[in-house]
């Protein structure tokens, strides 16, 4: 039975990521609804979207910035997946 391991090795693994020190963010970035933005702030939004179609990929791949972000979370996506076997409860956050 694999389970027990796997369960076991993550429980371990989360006891051991060091907490965040007295050094808290205090002035975390405030999440704002698309609808409530100002015509100007979803312009330039979209403006810097599309910008980063025009720049190269700064991981080295032969596409665009635009295509690193969903490159680096299906990789990140793929060395997780044991973690979220372990624990589902915490990969569901």
């Amino acid at each position: 039975m694999r389970f027990p391991f796997i369960l076991s090795a993550g429980l371990c693994a989360a006891a051991t990521i060091p907490r965040q020190a007295d050094n808290e963010c205090t002035t975390p970035v405030k999440r704002v609804e698309w609808r409530t933005l100002s015509t100007e702030n979803q312009k330039q939004y979209i403006d810097a979207v599309l910008c980063l179609k025009t720049k190269p990929s700064s991981l080295g791949l032969n596409t665009t910035r635009y295509d690193d972000f969903p490159y680096i979370h299906t990789k990140l996506d793929e060395t997780s997946e044991c973690f979220q076997i372990a624990c589902p409860s915490i990969a569901m956050v």
